[in-house]
């Protein structure tokens, strides 16, 4: 158990599409291992004051299902968070773990520090120009994860006697240029005002960084990251209203995104994107669950605040609300551990449950999320072939990655573009329409129509391109210009479509 403080923040695979992938997969290897040797041990699981407010939610989550327009990613999305919930049950010697939880934000503060001053450039990569990431793959990643820690991390400090630690976690959460965890640590700073340590002195710093932030930086650089947050808000709750008891099914945002953003598009004037996360989890938790998902989840952590016997854990919850407002800390294998790990403080009750059917249900999700690890290997590989422009091999290993988890809608797409490159129109049409079942993006309809534009049948070509033109494509001018005279040239030769 104290590895996983240290290995899902920390690890990465670099063989792998995702290289953080593995933060999901290491924690539903653990878990299951965990299981099976209580379940062989005879040693029965406790329950805690909660744990029927997380049976619910985790019910209404799984029932969400039966909604779903993709039920595989409906299903991969479920077995990625089931393993964080079921570990609520398994935490013991909690206040050893909250060592290891310091030692690990430690860790990750120096890297991401180290990182800033360029000192390890040539071992991580910068995509995200100054902004600090760590080993979490994305500055908003880091942020959170730092966030929901840092009253773990402020009372680790405390019992060290080493108060000024602090401020490296907060240095990296500003250097992260996250906007909403710097203005939402502020809540966590009003409560240590009360203490009578280093900690208190954390408010009127934080306030001074924020004016002089207010005074010297270009905020208006934010506008346009505001802006999208916004538009990506105003979808989530569209996807609602079209969905309100239940929701579009966990994972569901991915796949019904792009749909729903044409509305929204009307009123603002913003690219068209395909989305799997809206940045608000509550918002994200109305769409994929409806109104049932978003109450039983609402007062799961409004009892679990009431009944929570430890300050830290009151305040990591707390710290959570907030960042689930600009981020989305549900969808961090990271975040979701120290959250997981904050449920686990309500008291303990007297019954007890043998974990067989707690195995049975960790071996379903270590299932479905080996396969997707396999995939996501065969994923590298099928990129890395494609970049080198050997097209047999790419469409070897993407193919064997689509077969093994067939949910990521990037490597149909791959697929579609590998066959229209070897002129095989027939299969560009197949993996074209397997990405649109995953997401529809505007862009893999323009693909489609394309493929279909090859192959001669014009009809299912301008379907397709208006389909595109409906969702939003940067070219649909031209695109459209490309029908009508498409058309007329049918119309004049007397020819329709096939």
């Amino acid at each position: 158990m104290k590895s996983l403080f240290l290995l899902v923040p920390l690890l990465i695979f670099p063989a792998g599409f995702n290289p953080y992938f593995i933060k999901f997969f290491i924690v539903s290897v653990a878990v299951f291992i965990f299981l099976f040797i209580k379940n062989f041990s005879g040693t029965k699981i406790p329950l805690q004051e909660n744990s029927l407010h997380i049976f619910v939610f985790i019910f209404i989550l799984f029932f969400s299902f039966l909604n779903a327009d993709n039920k595989r990613v409906c299903l991969l999305n479920f077995s990625k968070i089931l393993p964080f919930f079921i570990l609520c049950f398994l935490f013991d010697e909690r206040e050893k773990l909250k060592n290891w939880l310091g030692i690990s934000v430690l860790i990750t503060s120096v890297i991401g520090i180290l990182q800033k001053i360029g000192f390890i450039s040539n071992l991580i990569p910068d995509p995200f120009s100054s902004r600090i990431y760590a080993t979490f793959g994305n500055p908003n990643f880091f942020a959170s994860f730092l966030f929901l820690s840092f009253p773990f991390f402020a009372g680790w400090c405390e019992r060290k006697k080493l108060n000024a630690l602090v401020l490296l976690p907060y240095l990296c959460i500003l250097l992260t240029e996250t906007f909403g965890t710097i203005l939402s640590i502020t809540v966590l700073f009003i409560f240590y005002a009360k203490k009578k340590n280093f900690l208190r002195y954390l408010l009127p710093l934080h306030l001074v960084v924020l004016i002089l932030g207010g005074m010297f930086f270009d905020l208006s650089s934010k506008k346009s990251s505001v802006e999208e947050r916004i538009f990506k808000w105003r979808v989530g709750i569209e996807i609602f209203k079209e969905n309100p008891f239940l929701g579009t099914g966990t994972g569901g945002v991915k796949t019904n995104f792009a749909i729903f953003q044409a509305k929204v598009k009307k009123r603002l004037n913003l690219p068209s994107t395909s989305e799997s996360k809206i940045h608000n989890d509550w918002i994200q938790l109305l769409a994929e669950t409806g109104i049932l998902g978003f109450v039983s989840f609402l007062i799961l952590l409004i009892y679990s605040l009431l009944k929570n016997r430890d300050a830290e854990a009151k305040l990591s919850l707390m710290a959570f609300i907030f960042d689930a407002m600009t981020n989305f800390p549900l969808e961090l294998p990271s975040s979701l551990l120290i959250f997981s790990f904050a449920l686990s403080f309500t008291k303990a009750k007297k019954q007890k449950l043998h974990p067989l059917i707690f195995l049975l249900v960790s071996g379903g999700v270590l299932f479905f999320s080996s396969k997707e690890f396999i995939a996501d290997y065969f994923r590298k590989r099928g990129i890395y072939e494609y970049s080198k422009n050997r097209i047999e091999k790419a469409i070897c290993f993407l193919k064997k990655a689509h077969k093994i988890s067939p949910t990521s809608g990037k490597t149909a797409y791959n697929l579609g573009m590998l066959f229209v490159i070897k002129k095989d129109y027939m299969e560009a049409i197949y993996f074209f329409k397997e990405s649109i079942k995953i997401r529809n993006y505007g862009e893999v309809y323009n693909d489609l129509g394309n493929a279909y534009y090859l192959k001669g049948d014009i009809k299912r070509a301008i379907s397709s391109w208006e389909k595109a033109i409906e969702l939003g494509i940067p070219q649909k001018e031209q695109l459209k210009k490309n029908i009508q005279h498409l058309k007329k040239m049918t119309n004049d030769n007397k020819i329709w479509y096939k």
